[in-house]
């Protein structure tokens, strides 16, 4: 297996790069918030970035990208309007920062929007990821009376 990481502007380097060939993205896109009067987050990605990531990921595979707990909306439309699938928004959660503005809260999560590209096979091993357990969980993994699935 080959691990690449990418590191420059994203639309220089995905235009370098060949269709269906990026088996996963990960990014943490500017938010659209001004922070801290800085240009690089002046807007959100717009369909037209999305597409272009599309374009090089192969068929189903997924993304993760990042976004801003006021403007994660936009970047999911923007996401989809490109042609990706949503299947779920995932979070983070942190006890650290500071408010993004005046009037603000302090964030102690962001949005992670999950998508695939279509026509493919996507899944996720769920079950590869759970843990063992002989406890009674009312129905979860292990019930009174039935020994717990063996993981692959």
């Amino acid at each position: 297996m080959t691990v690449r990481i990418l590191e420059g502007d994203s639309l220089v380097l995905l235009a370098g790069l060949e269709a269906d060939s990026i088996d996963a993205c990960v990014t943490d896109p500017p938010y659209g918030l001004k922070f801290m009067g800085k240009a690089w987050d002046h807007g959100i990605p717009g369909e037209p970035y999305w597409r272009e990531v599309l374009r090089v990921l192969k068929p189903g595979a997924h993304l993760l990208a990042f976004g801003g707990t006021r403007t994660h909306h936009r970047l999911m439309v923007a996401i989809e309007d490109a042609g990706f699938v949503i299947c779920d928004c995932l979070m983070w959660l942190y006890g650290q920062g500071f408010p993004k503005g005046k009037g603000c809260l302090k964030p102690g999560w962001e949005p992670i929007v999950m998508g695939h590209k279509p026509k493919g096979r996507h899944w996720l091993n769920v079950d590869g990821c759970r843990l063992a357990t002989t406890e009674d969980l009312n129905g979860g993994a292990y019930t009174e009376g039935r020994r717990p699935r063996a993981m692959a």
